[in-house]
């Protein structure tokens, strides 16, 4: 899983470093990124029928509930709010 500390060992930098320098090019930090990327994931497989469980393991989430509260935070809807909007406006593209 994908974290501050597995990109500092893989680059050889101190862990504190990175994330000064990755607040200041990307203007948020590095963790909040990274989750923000698995949410987007995220929201690619919702117009799927994998399930949450396997989206949330997919994606690199530690647990159904940490991937729903992560996604509820970033998004403000639930995941399977999302997956209803998206299928909806899908069926309107079909007719």
């Amino acid at each position: 899983m994908l974290d501050v500390n597995m990109l500092a060992d893989v680059f050889n930098i101190n862990r504190s470093w990175l994330s000064t320098k990755f607040r200041e090019k990307m203007g948020v930090g590095i963790s909040d990124y990274i989750v923000k990327c698995r949410i987007d994931k995220a929201k690619e497989l919702l117009k799927t029928d994998m399930n949450i469980n396997q989206i949330a393991q997919e994606v690199g989430f530690s647990s159904k509930v940490v991937y729903c509260r992560a996604f509820k935070k970033y998004e403000n809807i639930t995941s399977t709010q999302y997956r209803k909007i998206v299928n909806a406006n899908a069926d309107d593209y079909e007719e």
